[in-house]
């Protein structure tokens, strides 16, 4: 492909109308080693949301690093240039992917709050569960309570991948089918725990069931200019009802491995006043994401746009913190499913 010209296609958390942009990086380049290091830089520089919120000096990073990445002696030393680069961005959405591997930006030093992943929880909640069932693609998993009329649903993430950015994929209409036939149940458990994120617009539709009026849950910016502050206009999300509303109480479970759309569900929730959220805060990666292709192969992604919630609060690295946190035990115990079981 030619490096001249790159479509920029964010696919995780990209909000309706977006679509995609061009950006124009000059000559088109070689695959020598400074010819990658400028261009991961650059491109970076152009696009890159938070800077100035996380406090990062990109101009000092290319001076540390630039001699580095000219002297590398191997691609697996260039790719340890490129990674210590982006490291001190600790987002959850950049990653550089080549040889083989990848290296995610986010480096998780909260101990005391588990990141185990959703199969994890699926297993200690089965213990909770006359039985569970799957559907959707494999995304979601439900069953009822022991002893309890208790619904129980997990999401493991926003898309199956054969989705577009705006398209509802055809999994959700199996969530729609597990709510109706739970419609009778004094209760009801949405577990997000280890959702990895997708899109906006799946989970929107299944939050639409929970939600009792039009209400405003997101403000997005896209960066527009060379000013690592220079973004675009303010554009709005609201969640409105859909379908028959599941009125009863709600509790929304979620953990340290809840990220991206999977927050910006969380936030949906949150909306609705039968809905309590319980668990762990999120991972705290809710931008929007650029995917992008290095002269030499390599592939990696950059956060765009900059979020915050209807009072302006940004949950980047901190995450969404839930009203009810409860405590973590490493064993078969669920310190989620105890709590609703003490109600």
């Amino acid at each position: 492909m030619s490096f001249k010209h790159i479509k920029i296609s964010a696919l995780l958390l990209l909000f309706a109308g977006l679509g995609s942009c061009s950006l124009t990086l000059g000559p088109e380049i070689g695959s020598d080693k400074g010819s990658v290091f400028d261009y991961f830089w650059d491109t970076f520089d152009l696009q890159y949301s938070l800077f100035e919120q996380k406090g990062i000096d990109w101009d000092a990073s290319r001076a540390v690093y630039r001699d580095q990445a000219l002297n590398a002696a191997t691609d697996e030393d260039l790719f340890d240039v490129l990674s210590s680069m982006i490291e001190p961005l600790d987002d959850g959405h950049v990653w550089l992917s080549g040889l083989g591997g990848y290296y995610f930006c986010d480096t998780w030093e909260h101990p005391e709050i588990p990141a185990a992943g959703y199969q994890f929880y699926l297993f200690r909640a089965e213990h909770y569960m006359e039985s569970l069932s799957t559907t959707g693609s494999g995304l979601v998993s439900y069953g009822k309570m022991r002893d309890r009329n208790i619904g129980y649903i997990h999401i493991s993430s926003m898309s199956s991948g054969l989705g577009g950015l705006t398209t509802l994929e055809s999994w959700v209409e199996d969530v729609d089918r597990v709510i109706n036939s739970y419609m009778n149940t004094d209760a009801l458990i949405i577990d997000v725990r280890g959702n990895t994120g997708g899109y906006s617009a799946n989970a929107e539709h299944i939050a639409s069931r929970f939600v009792g009026e039009k209400s405003l849950y997101l403000k997005t910016r896209v960066r527009i200019g060379a000013a690592h502050d220079d973004f675009g206009q303010v554009t709005s999300h609201y969640i409105e009802p859909h379908g028959t509303r599941y009125a009863k109480p709600v509790y929304l479970v979620t953990d340290a491995d809840t990220v991206s759309a999977g927050e910006w569900f969380t936030l949906m929730m949150r909306k609705s006043d039968n809905v309590t959220h319980i668990g762990w805060r999120t991972l705290g990666a809710t931008g929007m994401v650029s995917f992008h292709e290095l002269p030499n192969g390599w592939e990696f992604s950059t956060t765009i746009g900059h979020t915050t919630d209807e009072n302006g609060i940004c949950y980047e690295e901190t995450g969404i913190v839930p009203e009810i946190v409860t405590p973590y035990d490493p064993g078969d115990y669920d310190s989620v499913m105890e709590w609703i079981l003490n109600l």
